[in-house]
């Protein structure tokens, strides 16, 4: 088996017929199999799954167990020695992980490749970051990023400051639609479940790099990408609460509890900013 697509769904009925039905085409000359793991939907989506896409593998969790958590349980299902990641909300364009799983053929090193995103209108989706460090993720915490002059220094997404136009090495690429050799993910122990929700493709990508794999974005191959549709369902004050929450574990695993303190100690704060806010736009 050359590849095994995971997709790791939620409340995802609106998306996950059409991100199913362009995989055969993004998989040409490959064999495949498709894992779609459901992280306890109240929706249609299993259903969606089960009665139009019988050739799809069907994991039904009884609740969210978080991402990396039912990314996990897709990789021990699979049998490819590739593992394709595809968020519900993208669609893989014409052969995309077909040209992922050649170049990582000729990469022995890569443990990871990532193709170029496209939004609707196909203009590119900013899919390349770089890591988080202490000061950053402070920056970002206080939304600093968000401030025009300092928005070029302190990106919202650790985005780069350009997109490469060609095959690059980098620090991660974004979840959304990537490729990972498995026999890396089995080194790694697959994603680190105290994540569960971003922060974890981060942490992966880190874990490669600091054990001597290659991460590269290769924009041959193409994804859309809706982007951010499953957690949108959720209140804004929840997801800022996991935001900060993910993002302080990331940089006290990788810096040390003094390199997460300023996030830790501004949390409660920013969250405190969102309430107040949040009330304001309600009684409008």
């Amino acid at each position: 088996m050359d590849i095994s697509i995971i997709i790791v769904t939620w409340n995802s009925a609106t998306h996950i017929a059409r991100c199913l039905a362009a995989i055969p085409q993004a998989v040409k000359g490959l064999q495949a199999e498709v894992i779609v793991v459901d992280n306890g939907s109240t929706d249609s989506t299993a259903q969606t799954v089960r009665d139009g896409f019988p050739a799809a593998r069907l994991i039904a969790l009884h609740r969210n167990t978080g991402f990396a958590h039912a990314c996990n349980v897709g990789i021990a299902a699979s049998c490819g020695r590739m593992v394709g990641f595809l968020n519900p909300d993208a669609e893989a364009l014409d052969s995309a992980f077909t040209h992922l799983v050649h170049f990582m053929d000729r990469h022995p090193r890569a443990a990871i490749a990532g193709g170029r995103l496209l939004n609707a209108d196909h203009t590119v989706q900013h899919s390349v970051h770089v890591f988080p460090t202490p000061l950053s993720a402070f920056a970002v915490a206080m939304k600093l990023h968000r401030v025009p002059f300092l928005s070029r220094h302190f990106r919202g997404g650790f985005e780069t400051a350009s997109l490469p136009k060609k095959s690059t090495e980098v620090d991660y690429v974004k979840g959304a639609f990537f490729v990972a050799r498995t026999s890396f993910l089995e080194e790694a122990g697959g994603f680190d479940e105290r994540y569960f929700l971003w922060f974890d493709e981060a942490d992966l990508q880190r874990t490669a790099h600091e054990r001597g794999w290659e991460v590269w974005h290769y924009p041959k191959s193409q994804a859309l990408h809706a982007g951010a549709k499953s957690f949108a369902q959720a209140d804004e004050w929840r997801n800022q609460k996991q935001f900060l929450k993910s993002m302080g574990q990331y940089v006290r695993k990788w810096h040390g509890a003094w390199g997460a303190l300023p996030v830790w100690i501004v949390t409660p704060f920013v969250l405190a900013a969102y309430r107040v806010l949040k009330g304001r736009e309600e009684s409008i």
